[in-house]
């Protein structure tokens, strides 16, 4: 059974309020070839109550600027944002018919993705946890940076 959650870009300042579903493939509401979006939450609200839908009380947020900035100054990675970052576009792009660079199946994009999973876990008791803090070569930077880029192509595509 499909289940709904209110969902936040924020994309140059803007927010863009989005619903979010979880079924056996997740994805976005759409109108057309775009997100439908709200410009606040109780428009939102009110959509969802005129279609009669059940939707989670807790909002997700993706700041999108920041990844955008992230391009411009590559800094540290937050493994657990990095990771929300693919897997909305992921979601999005099957919503979108959008071919996504951070869904193919290649032994690095598997390695970067496995890199950002196990870093977004809680760190492990064990002092020095090194899985809990990837450290990153330049080929999978490179790699992350092209799947930062897509991603950000296929938001402002779909907003």
């Amino acid at each position: 059974m499909r289940a709904y959650f209110p969902f936040t870009f924020i994309v140059e300042n803007q927010s863009y309020c989005c619903i979010w579903y979880s079924d056996s493939v997740d994805g976005f509401i759409m109108d057309a070839d775009k997100i439908k979006h709200f410009s606040s939450m109780s428009a939102l609200i009110s959509y969802v109550v005129s279609q009669n839908l059940m939707i989670a009380e807790e909002t997700t947020v993706l700041f999108v600027d920041g990844f955008t900035h992230w391009l411009e100054e590559p800094a540290e990675i937050d493994c657990e944002e990095f990771l929300m970052f693919w897997n909305v576009v992921t979601d999005l792009a099957h919503s979108s018919e959008f071919s996504f660079y951070g869904d193919h199946t290649t032994k690095i994009l598997t390695g970067v993705y496995d890199k950002l999973f196990i870093g977004s876990q809680l760190p492990s008791k064990e002092a020095g946890n090194s899985l809990n803090a990837p450290i990153w070569d330049k080929t999978e930077r490179l790699e992350l940076t092209k799947v930062i880029e897509d991603g950000l192509r296929i938001i402002k595509s779909c907003l």
